[in-house]
């Protein structure tokens, strides 16, 4: 169970994951750097558009709108890049103003950025946590890139080294065996450039869903326990998936 700090509701977890209040629900964020070069970033009010909404850089962190965890501001002064939280902790941003701490100058986000104050840090993701995370959007059939914002076809994220399918299985319906996603890809139960299950036709959220996508890896999330109709919400347990 989880019991809001603000309300004192008590919920089951899989209510609470579906409604994105569990870390793992955050609605796939994107580095500081994509936000600004994707035009998300007002520079006048000095804050980040969200929908109708403008934020401050730590609201935007809270919301899950930034990654923290991938965006990073050079420290001039130092001669090293910190990740974002920190250069807010440090103070290195004030009222949503970058500090070049080698001249002391307040700078808009924008120009930061060409001064080369912010950059992105690189990552992976399986395919199963982009799923799991939102950023595989099935009306689109495509993964957000968090690195640069930009929707990619599975195709292109596997090749731009963003998606990791080295760990992901995948069922092999007409076959009667489970074999790894570069052999589904291989074989075109995966279409990697339209980014669906073609055996039986689903987008990847549904065939994930029902079963068809696995993960080697272990032990499995507690999104991914959720998703999979593992968690009992009466007993609070975790059940196996048959």
């Amino acid at each position: 169970i989880f019991t809001d700090n603000k309300s004192g509701e008590v919920k089951a977890l899989d209510i609470v994951f579906k409604e994105g209040n569990l870390l793992e629900g955050i609605k796939s964020p994107i580095s500081l750097e994509a936000v600004i070069t994707s035009g998300r970033y007002d520079k006048p009010s000095r804050k980040i558009k969200d929908d109708d909404k403008l934020l401050s850089i730590r609201d935007a962190i809270d919301q899950g709108v930034v990654d923290a965890n991938i965006s990073q501001i050079k420290d001039t002064m130092a001669g090293k890049v910190i990740p974002l939280q920190a250069a807010l902790d440090e103070k290195l941003i004030e009222d949503d103003l970058l500090r070049d701490t080698a001249s002391g100058e307040l700078l808009t986000l924008d120009d930061a950025l060409k001064s080369k104050l912010i950059s992105t840090k690189a990552i992976k993701m399986t395919l199963i946590d982009a799923i799991v995370r939102e950023y595989y959007k099935a009306d689109l059939q495509k993964v957000l890139n968090p690195m640069n914002g930009q929707w990619e076809s599975i195709a292109d994220a596997i090749k731009a080294d963003y998606l990791d399918i080295s760990t992901t299985l995948i069922v092999d319906e007409k076959n009667e065996r489970v074999i790894s996603a570069k052999d589904a890809i291989n074989a075109n139960i995966i279409d990697a450039i339209v980014g669906r299950l073609t055996q039986p036709d689903l987008n990847l959220k549904n065939a994930y869903e029902r079963g068809y996508i696995l993960s080697s890896k272990k032990p499995i999330s507690l999104a991914d326990a959720i998703v999979r109709n593992m968690y009992d919400p009466q007993s609070g347990k975790l059940k196996p998936n048959d």
